[in-house]
C-alpha cells in the first residue's frame, strides 16, 4: 500500500525562531504536534505531556507520539544537527524544513545570553559579556549550518528554505508557505499570532556593534 504519512522535520540550529514556529504549526490544529522529540534533554516531559511509556525506546516513543500527536495524516518534529541520524533512520521524514537566522552573529550573541541566563524566551536579564564564548557559539552555529547541508545531500531531499527574518517579518506568511509545501490546507479563518516575543535589545545592539567592528578589524 502506498505510504500517505507527511512527517515534516524542522532542521535547524538554536536561536533561529524555531519554537516560534512550533507554536504557530501547532495552533493551526492540521500541522500535528512539532517539537524536539528526540531530544534527550526535552523527552522525559514530551513522555508525560503525550502519555507515552518512559519504557520505551526510540522507535516505540515515535510510534506512540506520532499517533497522539498527529492531525489526520500530519506529524511533525524539529531537529538540531546532534539527533539528525536518529531522526532519519526512525522517522524518515517525507518533507524537510530548513529554518536559519541570515545574521549568525546576531544569533550566537542571543545563543550566549539565552544559555548565560536560563531565559529563553521572553525578556532577557543582562549578564556578563564574554567575547570568545560568543564567537564560539558562532563557529558551532557556521559548522552546523556546513552539516545540515551535506545533510540534505544525503538524504536525497531539498529542503524548503526559510529565514527567521521571514518568520519573524510574517508569521502568517511562513505557516502559509509551510502548508503549502505539505499539500496542507489550513482552517478558514486562521491568522498565525506567534505567542513569543524578540528578545534582542539594547545590550544586545551594543555588543553586535562591538564584535562586528572587531571582526572587520581582524579581517581588514
Amino acid at each position: 500500500m502506498p505510504d500517505h504519512r507527511i512527517d515534516y522535520c524542522i532542521c535547524t540550529t538554536p536561536r533561529t525562531g524555531s519554537s516560534m514556529l512550533c507554536g504557530l504549526l501547532l495552533s493551526t490544529g492540521v500541522l500535528g504536534a512539532p517539537a524536539e522529540h528526540f531530544n534527550d534533554v526535552f523527552r522525559p516531559k514530551l513522555r508525560v505531556r503525550f502519555g507515552v511509556d518512559p519504557s520505551l525506546g526510540d522507535a516505540g516513543y515515535w510510534r506512540e507520539v506520532r499517533h497522539k500527536g498527529q492531525t489526520g495524516n500530519v506529524m511533525g518534529l524539529k531537529s538540531m544537527p546532534w539527533p539528525w541520524e536518529r531522526v532519519a533512520g526512525i522517522v524518515r521524514p517525507t518533507h524537510l524544513i530548513y529554518l536559519t537566522r541570515a545574521d549568525e552573529l546576531a544569533q550566537a550573541i542571543s545563543w550566549y545570553r539565552a544559555g548565560q541566563t536560563g531565559c529563553w524566551y521572553g525578556g532577557s536579564p543582562a549578564c556578563e559579556f564574554n567575547e570568545q564564548a560568543i564567537l564560539a557559539r558562532l563557529m558551532e552555529i557556521r559548522q552546523d549550518n556546513r552539516y545540515w547541508e551535506r545533510a540534505f545531500e544525503e538524504y536525497g531531499r531539498s529542503p524548503l528554505r526559510m529565514t527567521y527574518d521571514e518568520l519573524v517579518f510574517d508569521p502568517d506568511a511562513a505557516v502559509r508557505r509551510i502548508a503549502g509545501f505539505l499539500g496542507v490546507t489550513l482552517p478558514a479563518g486562521w491568522r498565525g499570532e506567534p505567542r513569543s516575543t524578540v528578545q534582542r535589545d539594547e545590550l544586545s545592539r551594543q555588543w553586535y556593534e562591538m564584535l562586528a567592528g572587531a571582526m572587520e578589524g581582524a579581517a581588514a
